[in-house]
């Protein structure tokens, strides 16, 4: 179920404020498994705010996308942008190393595809539920 019309004039709002939730979230994490690289969202790069904001119309569009096909979609923009696997991170020579078969991720990487996942259906259960009671005869 699709929570906002696309034409619903806070939809833009309300997918940058989620993807900034997912983002900082993600970065969390990723700190507490002692990864550093990924800076708040005030202080990110336009380009991947957009794939996070993306990331989250994907999931919104489509409630049966899975942590693979949220992964598979975010390699094909990138690759469309011009990056490239690589060993390191670099945003200059635009190599990731992440830009490869989901299966081939490591673990922690699978799991913020899903945890990206999960807070988005999360925040789409709350307005389900939300709509329900502004609407009780549906």
């Amino acid at each position: 179920m699709t929570v906002y019309a696309v034409t619903e004039a806070p939809y833009e709002a309300k997918i940058s404020a989620l993807a900034k939730i997912v983002h900082e979230a993600n970065r969390a994490f990723c700190e507490v498994t002692g990864d550093t690289s990924l800076v708040p969202w005030a202080e990110t790069p336009e380009e991947i705010r957009e794939s996070a904001i993306a990331g989250v119309k994907a999931i919104m569009e489509d409630e049966t996308i899975t942590p693979k096909e949220l992964h598979d979609e975010w390699v094909k923009n990138k690759a469309a942008e011009g990056w490239v696997y690589g060993e390191e991170k670099d945003e200059e020579k635009k190599t990731h190393p992440c830009l490869v078969d989901y299966k081939l991720l490591p673990v922690p990487q699978r799991f913020k595809d899903s945890l990206f996942l999960s807070i988005v259906r999360s925040y789409v259960t709350f307005k389900e539920q939300e709509n329900k009671k502004a609407d009780p005869d549906e």
